[in-house]
C-alpha cells in the first residue's frame, strides 16, 4: 500500500489505526476480565496519540487577566501592562475578558492606543506675598490621566519657589516647599528647605530658591489638581515676603518596574533631614 501523501490522508490513516485499536482493547477487556494492566497500558497510549494528532485540546495555563493569553505567551506581561493601566481594555468580555493578541489592529484602534498611552503635561506659574507666618499653595495645575476608568497611572509633578524681599527687617526666614495632592494632601514626607539670609544682592534684594519633586499614582482616566506649597517661618521678622512659583506636572502610564507599581526612596530620599508637619 502506498504512503499516504498529504497530512489529511495520514491523519485518517492513524485515526483508523487506533478504531482498530480500541475495538481490539474491547475484545481484550471482556476475554481477561481480570486481567487489566496490559489493556490500561494500551489505552494510556492510544490518548498519548490521540493528543499528540491534535483530536483532544491541550490545557493551557492562563492569563490572570486574559483569558486568551496565556503566561506562557512572549507578550504576557508587556499585555498585562497595557491593561493595568487601562491603554488597552481588551476585544471581547464575553464569556471572558480576551485581548485577541493575533487579530489586526486599525488605524482607528492605534489612535485610541497612543491618546491613552502617551505623556501629557501642565504647566503653571503664579506668585503671592506673606506677611506673617503661614502656608501658601503658590502655583496649581489640574491633568488628567491616561487611559481608561479601572487602572492606575502616574504623574510625575515638579515644583519651585522662590522668595523675594526689598526689606532689611524681613528677613532672615525659612521657606519650606514641597509639591502636593490637593484633593488627597499625599505629597512628599519631608518639606525641601531653603533659607533667605538678610545680605542683600547687588540689586537689593534679598532672595533664595527651593525645589521639590514627587510621583504620585493616579487612577487612570481621572484629573488631578496639584500645587507648590510653601510654608514660610519669618519669626521676629517684619514686612513681606513675595513668593513666586513654577510647577508642571507630566503624565506616565507605567511605574518604575513598567507596570502598575512604584518604587519610591522614602523619607531618606529627601533634601532636607527633617519631618513634615
Amino acid at each position: 500500500m502506498p504512503a499516504p501523501s498529504s497530512r489529511g490522508q495520514q491523519l485518517e490513516v492513524r485515526i483508523q489505526a487506533l478504531e482498530l485499536q480500541i475495538d481490539d482493547l474491547r475484545s481484550s477487556s471482556r476475554r481477561r476480565r481480570f486481567s487489566t494492566p496490559r489493556p490500561i497500558r494500551r489505552i494510556a497510549t492510544v490518548l498519548a496519540v490521540i493528543a499528540a494528532v491534535g483530536i483532544l485540546p491541550m490545557v493551557v495555563l492562563a492569563s490572570d487577566t486574559f483569558s486568551d493569553v496565556p503566561d506562557s505567551n512572549t507578550f504576557h506581561d508587556s499585555i498585562n501592562n497595557l491593561y493595568h493601566a487601562r491603554v488597552a481594555t481588551g476585544c471581547a468580555t464575553s464569556p471572558t475578558l480576551q485581548y485577541c493578541p493575533g487579530a489586526a489592529v486599525t488605524r482607528g484602534q492605534m489612535a485610541a492606543f497612543l491618546n491613552r498611552g502617551l505623556g501629557r503635561a501642565a504647566a503653571d506659574e503664579d506668585s503671592g506675598s506673606v506677611a506673617a507666618d503661614g502656608t501658601l499653595d503658590v502655583a496649581t495645575v489640574t491633568l488628567t490621566a491616561g487611559g481608561t476608568s479601572g487602572g492606575t497611572g502616574f504623574v510625575v509633578v515638579t515644583g519651585s519657589v522662590s522668595a523675594y524681599t526689598t526689606s532689611g527687617t524681613t528677613c532672615p526666614c525659612e521657606v519650606g516647599v514641597r509639591v502636593v495632592d490637593v484633593a488627597s494632601g499625599e505629597s512628599p514626607g519631608l518639606w525641601s528647605f531653603f533659607d533667605v539670609s538678610n545680605t542683600a544682592s547687588p540689586s537689593g534684594y534679598r532672595n533664595a530658591t527651593g525645589t521639590s519633586t514627587w510621583v504620585f499614582a493616579v487612577p487612570s482616566g481621572a484629573s488631578r489638581t496639584f500645587a507648590v506649597r510653601a510654608s514660610v517661618d519669618m519669626t521676629g521678622a517684619t514686612g513681606s515676603l513675595l513668593l513666586q512659583g513654577n510647577l508642571s506636572a507630566v503624565y506616565a502610564p507605567f511605574g518604575s518596574t513598567g507596570g502598575s507599581t512604584l518604587s519610591t526612596m522614602g523619607e531618606a530620599g529627601q533634601t532636607d533631614g527633617r519631618a513634615a508637619d
